[in-house]
């Protein structure tokens, strides 16, 4: 998972140093976080085969998920920087995968309804937990807009159990069995999709109507220590 995981170790340490205001940690590792950020920029846009953190759905090239976190790791990367250039980039893979239609099911986001699992397969799509962070921590690596639609789809696609992973519920090559697309990740899917859909307005949290269709939803916690 080094795309996934790279891009976190950005987005994790750029959130400690907002919310602790320490930035010994980051400075003393500087030369190794650079070499990092410039392996999210050579390997972004277009990531090889491999994991995204759902050990049960095989690797595959050119997800999406990955693309958008690495864009968003990188952003945050240019914050800790103060690197304008390494911005500049993330902003631009965001505007190929989001306005210019890369990540879309449609060919830009006025024909869109949804990012996809996988570039160029219009009927998938998976929960981008990484969409937090960018609103979390006001990096603006895509628009409002995007993560509007997004929340849309979500609405759209919540089920008896909450809302599903990925879908369509029929592709089981990388979704695996149903029984797994039913419980593997419902708990991770639950939760940032409740964080997504928060409006932050003066420190208080105001769910909107994807998030409370969740929390009208929920589950005893037993279901959730299904999986192991």
């Amino acid at each position: 998972m080094p795309l996934f995981e790279t891009s976190s170790l950005f987005i994790l340490l750029l959130a400690y140093q907002k919310y602790s205001g320490d930035t010994t940690y980051a400075q003393e590792y500087r030369s190794l976080l650079e070499g990092y950020a410039d392996y999210l920029v050579r390997n972004s846009l277009y990531p090889s085969s491999q994991l995204i953190s759902v050990d049960a759905i095989p690797a595959t090239a050119n997800q999406t998920g990955l693309a958008i976190q690495s864009a968003i790791g990188l952003k945050a990367a240019s914050v800790i920087f103060d690197n304008a250039t390494l911005a500049d980039t993330a902003d631009s893979f965001a505007e190929t995968i989001y306005n210019k239609g890369l990540g879309l099911d449609g060919k830009d986001p006025a024909h869109s309804s949804h990012f996809t699992y996988n570039y160029g397969k219009s009927s998938t799509w998976n929960v981008l937990f990484p969409a937090y962070s960018d609103v979390l921590l006001d990096l603006k690596t895509f628009p409002s807009d995007a993560w509007d639609m997004q929340s849309q789809w979500y609405d759209s696609q919540i089920k008896e159990l909450g809302l599903p992973f990925a879908g369509p519920s029929t592709d089981l090559d990388y979704i695996g069995t149903p029984l797994l697309w039913g419980l593997l990740d419902w708990s991770k899917s639950y939760l940032i999709s409740t964080i997504s859909h928060c409006s932050f307005t003066d420190g208080s949290q105001i769910l909107s109507r994807p998030a409370r269709l969740l929390l009208r939803s929920r589950r005893p916690s037993s279901i959730l220590h299904t999986h192991t």
